[in-house]
């Protein structure tokens, strides 16, 4: 690891604290939340259904997605999160994504094909279940690459989005029906541009005054 202190005036001690509240070196986390759906007229917007959290544990980025109360709630048969996206500035590969402790089913895909998220756009990376082990309450794995960041992970979709563009989006099935006597609607898209925590705000804001990069140890 190496760190580079520019010294800049008061604002120094400010910059010092900030990095020592947000783990300094290796225990930055960021949260976000999905609270948009893209199966309209049956869930509304609004609502936290899924929280994102990435975790720098000082070598790798720790990914866990987990389902949240107004989803729990309506759970049914086989309920789970069945998919995960997200993009990336790096250039990965599924060898990147380590799937350590998820049943054998569920794998990575890097384009091609594209991944496409149901009125998110399209993303990079899709980490999804191929057979019937959907995870609920929470998926979690891990990015292996060297030098990356957090920040690295949360950028938005491309291509048409008719619900938005979104940082990340999951697809959640098995919930209740939620259009009984009709076509049965038990599954959708969730997605959201998150709001940055305090932490990395400060950090964000310190940009000119402290220069970090995490390198892995060998």
């Amino acid at each position: 690891m190496h760190l580079r202190l520019l010294f800049t005036g008061p604002l120094f001690a400010l910059g010092l604290a900030a990095l020592l509240v947000a783990g300094a070196a290796n225990a930055l986390s960021e949260s976000y939340y999905l609270d948009r759906t893209n199966i309209d007229g049956y869930l509304a917007d609004g609502p936290d259904y899924l929280k994102v959290t990435l975790a720098d544990d000082g070598t790798d980025i720790l990914v866990t997605v987990e389902i949240l109360s107004p989803l729990l709630d309506i759970a049914d048969a086989n309920f789970g999160i069945q998919s995960f996206v997200f993009n990336s500035t790096n250039t990965l590969t599924e060898a990147n994504i380590d799937l350590t402790g998820l049943p054998g089913v569920w794998a990575a895909n890097v384009p091609p094909p594209p991944n496409q998220a149901d009125g998110f756009g399209r993303f990079y990376v899709e980490v999804a279940d191929t057979g019937m082990a959907r995870q609920a309450p929470t998926l979690s794995f891990r990015i292996i690459f060297d030098g990356d960041q957090i920040g690295d992970y949360a950028l938005l979709s491309t291509m048409d989005a008719s619900e938005g563009h979104a940082y990340f989006a999951a697809h959640v099935a098995g919930f209740a029906d939620q259009n009984p006597g009709g076509e049965p609607v038990a599954s959708g898209w969730f997605g959201g541009v998150p709001e940055p925590s305090t932490a990395l705000l400060l950090l964000g804001g310190l940009s000119g005054l402290v220069v970090w990069r995490r390198r892995r140890l060998h």
